[in-house]
């Protein structure tokens, strides 16, 4: 939080806070540096991995991606050196979350599905002490987080029945708490109300029987309100969980879109654009294209005739989204897209940008965006604009449609930081 404010700040002795800041900043750079270097001399292996695993956890909360990135990589490089060793499923774990945040959907799983893979009960007994919560339970919800984004959307929902499952028979608390919170993000992720309510009031229920620290409390009330469309109560659940030193723009995401669903378009806007801005340091990537989209549809809302920079941030949306293979956040951007294009008579364009999303989808009932577009889709087949394009519809129409999509979108594709099994980078 305070290196983007004293990077870039002009040199002067007329500002003692500035002294004061740079100060505190080289002191706790150096307090991370020596945390590391003590980790790293640790003898018992065991030990080792637990401080490892303690310090990934800081620069995930502070929203410190190097860091983060530099310590899963090297759980993850030690545990998989070590012959049979228990800890490598906990590497697998960290790698699968840093993967997660940073927007690789498709690395995520398969970290999450060898952390699952991994698992022995008799073995693991005591990793939910050791790391807070049982890593199995934890890489399943996580990972039908993934799921979904990836467009597996039925797969998701199983997974998560049974991640729920698995924590309510681990027995301990804060398990229960991740899979609550995360199967409740996973409603958010749906649009889902009565999903969302459900499982934000039973986590709610398990922070207050436990007493569970206050950033629990903190993401309770902000799910439960976002389930009510309490926008300020909202505001007070994230201010809660903000107080424990934690950054995450995930919920920033989702409170500006409440915001401006809620008739507050202007401070929804100025949320999103501080998050957008602050996603360039933190590398939070797994909402990006979400954040694109919200952006899109309250620049829509502030002023429907201007529709050039909300056009400009659904194709970003687009963009990130295909980079992510994340094709649930690529159907529901594209099918904005094609509704704006639908509406200003532009029908072969609102084809070209929904027919590559939904082509290939995965067949569900549990995703509503999905049958709304592809009834769109039959309905712009038919229009004369598109069945007088030069392409006959079909396999060749569908592709050159994808193509189209791609020289739009291929500027601002971004590229992503992978975790490989190995722990190198690419």
């Amino acid at each position: 939080m305070l290196a983007p404010v004293v990077e870039g700040f002009p040199l002067t002795r007329q500002f003692p806070e500035l002294a004061e800041a740079q100060t505190l900043l080289a002191a706790l750079s150096e307090s991370d540096t020596s945390a590391r270097e003590l980790a790293s001399r640790v003898e018992d292996p065991s030990e080792r991995f637990s401080a490892y695993y303690s310090l990934w956890v800081g620069h995930l909360t502070r929203g410190e991606p190097a860091l983060m990135r530099e310590m899963a990589e090297l759980l993850l490089r030690e545990a998989t050196a070590r012959p049979d060793c228990s800890e490598t499923l906990i590497a697998h774990r960290v790698s699968g979350g840093t993967c997660f945040q940073f927007g690789d959907f498709a690395g995520a799983h398969q970290h999450f599905q060898k952390t699952i893979e991994l698992y022995d009960l008799a073995r693991h007994a005591d990793f939910a002490n050791r790391f807070g919560a049982d890593p199995r339970a934890v890489a399943e919800i996580i990972d039908a987080l993934a799921h979904w984004v990836l467009g597996r959307v039925d797969d998701s929902l199983r997974l998560a029945d049974r991640a729920l499952a698995d924590a309510e028979s681990a027995g301990r608390a804060t398990t229960l708490g991740h899979a609550l919170a995360y199967a409740a993000f996973l409603g958010l992720f749906r649009r889902n109300p009565e999903a969302v309510a459900t499982y934000s009031q039973a986590l709610a229920d398990i922070v207050s029987r436990y007493d569970l620290p206050a950033h629990w409390a903190g993401i309770a009330l902000f799910l439960q309100s976002w389930a009510k469309s309490r926008p300020a109560e909202m505001r007070r659940g994230l201010a809660i969980y903000r107080e424990q030193g934690r950054i995450w723009l995930l919920p920033e995401a989702v409170l500006a879109e409440a915001e401006a669903n809620a008739g507050e378009t202007d401070a929804g806007l100025r949320r999103l654009e501080d998050a957008l801005a602050a996603l360039e340091r933190t590398e939070e990537r797994l909402y990006e294209a979400e954040m694109h989209r919200i952006r899109g549809e309250i620049l829509l809302k502030r002023d429907p005739a201007d529709t050039t920079a909300a056009e400009q941030s659904l194709l970003a949306a687009i963009a990130f989204a295909q980079s992510q293979k994340a094709r649930s956040f690529e159907l529901r951007a594209a099918l904005t897209l094609a509704k704006l294009y639908h509406a200003a008579n532009r029908d072969a364009d609102a084809h070209a940008a929904l027919a590559p999303a939904v082509e290939g989808f995965p067949p569900t009932r549990q995703f509503p965006e999905l049958a709304e577009a592809q009834t769109l889709l039959s309905a712009l087949a038919q229009s004369d604009e598109v069945r007088g394009a030069a392409d006959p519809p079909g396999v060749a129409g569908r592709a050159t449609a994808r193509e189209d999509m791609r020289a739009v979108t291929n500027a601002t594709r971004p590229s992503i930081p992978r975790l490989r099994f190995d722990g190198a980078r690419p």
